[in-house]
């Protein structure tokens, strides 16, 4: 009797196995990838550690934790000081929503190696934010801006947790919100640390406001003329007003209890409004090549900024002092011819009536129109301009534009 043998083809061995698996896994083929990971672990269980850290990922990916969880026995057996495996397994654990083991294992991969992709540091720090942590979500902030100082992935994240926050204070009954102002520290570390988080969703307010208020003032009170950069200090003492009135009434209304929501430095006869509305108009000037407050925009360039990927777009200027204005709209192009006939302007979502000066179809074209701006009830001027479509100028150039908008500008009639 004769037994028939073959040799092992060259695809099936271990080393051709994980680089066809690498394969599909760019390919995004995810369950063709896993399953030649796992017929490569089979045949060798002493496969690198990148392999065991590849087949866990997509283990969570595909949402088979079964076999993620057979895949994370074996390979902290083989490598248990592996930042990559580490990674992979808090990430196994994340998808599953086991996020006190998520947060254990994102830790130990940055405990094992520091430096690690900026996402393992945000997720962790998100995840801790989120669980209360804030000494250890501070701790991994500190260190992940050490290795990554130009992002602001850490300041987005706390904002947005602190947005989180108040929104659930304010949807909750005022008993429970009181069981959560006295809630007790951990008996463990009641001795280290004091959870003020009443401080930092204060500080965080704060430092939002002044960023929107660096911005408007660029607009708002820094003139440009022959002599050079120049700031008028009415317009100055206005702003600064303003600023002091919103940050008042946001900590008042969402931060502190109504028991204590006076403010130290006020004075009992001092009327607030008349003094903001007691500064002369000034012209407001908005150049779309610089920073600006507002969105549906492209980035900007030399000449302004396009209208787009939308219909509508908007720009948010401070309010200005009661009275009558003329608007004017600087446009120096359209996308496409007929584009700036179509244009509609709302101001606080009141339509407003528009003329055009523009000689011969030519550009830069003016939109003017008059308005009134009535005693100050709000602190920002609400801009929407309106067209029909945006196009794709050309097959180079992927965006969807409208108008090319130079400047907006608010200017006081005397």
């Amino acid at each position: 009797m004769f037994i028939k043998t073959q040799e092992t083809s060259k695809e099936q061995q271990p080393e051709n196995l994980s680089g066809q698996s690498s394969a599909k896994q760019e390919e995004e083929k995810l369950v063709n990838a896993l399953s030649l990971y796992l017929q490569s672990i089979k045949a060798n269980e002493s496969q690198p550690e990148w392999i065991y850290g590849n087949s866990i990922t997509l283990s969570s990916q595909i949402s088979r934790f079964d076999i993620g969880t057979k895949l994370k026995e074996k390979a902290e057996r083989l490598y248990p000081h592996s930042d990559e495996i580490a990674r992979a397994i808090a990430l196994l654990f994340e998808k599953q929503d086991r996020l006190e083991d998520a947060i254990e294992y994102y830790q130990k991969s940055v405990d094992l190696n520091p430096s690690q992709p900026e996402w393992v540091y945000t997720k962790l720090y998100n995840f801790l934010l989120q669980r209360k942590l804030l000494l250890q979500a501070e701790n991994v902030r500190q260190q992940g801006e050490k290795y990554f100082p130009k992002s602001n992935s850490f300041q987005l994240i706390s904002s947005q947790n602190v947005f989180q926050e108040s929104t659930k204070v304010n949807l909750e009954n005022s008993s429970t919100v009181n069981s959560l102002i006295v809630r007790e520290t951990p008996k463990s570390i009641e001795h280290n640390v004091d959870l003020n988080v009443e401080a930092i969703r204060r500080q965080l307010m704060d430092s939002s406001i002044v960023e929107n208020y660096e911005i408007l003032l660029e607009q708002m009170i820094c003139h440009v003329d022959e002599s050079g950069k120049r700031i008028k200090t009415d317009a100055l003492i206005n702003c600064l007003a303003q600023i002091k009135t919103d940050i008042h009434y946001l900590k008042t209304k969402l931060l502190d209890p109504p028991a204590f929501a006076v403010d130290p430095q006020a004075k009992q006869h001092v009327d607030i409004e008349k003094i903001v509305n007691s500064s002369p108009a000034v012209p407001i000037k908005c150049e779309l090549k610089n920073r600006i407050v507002g969105s549906g925009w492209h980035d900007a360039e030399k000449h302004g900024r396009w209208t787009g990927s939308g219909t509508l777009s908007s720009v948010v200027l401070p309010y200005p002092t009661a009275g009558k204005y003329r608007l004017e709209v600087i446009v120096k192009a359209e996308a496409k011819p007929g584009l700036l006939k179509s244009l509609r302007n709302h101001i606080n979502d009141q339509l407003s009536s528009i003329s055009r000066e523009q000689k011969n179809s030519s550009f830069p074209a003016v939109i003017q129109s008059e308005i009134t701006i009535g005693e100050q009830n709000q602190s920002f001027l609400c801009l929407d301009l309106t067209i029909n479509e945006t196009v794709n100028p050309q097959a180079s150039d992927a965006r969807l534009i409208g108008l090319l908008i130079e400047s907006i500008n608010l200017i006081p009639l005397t």
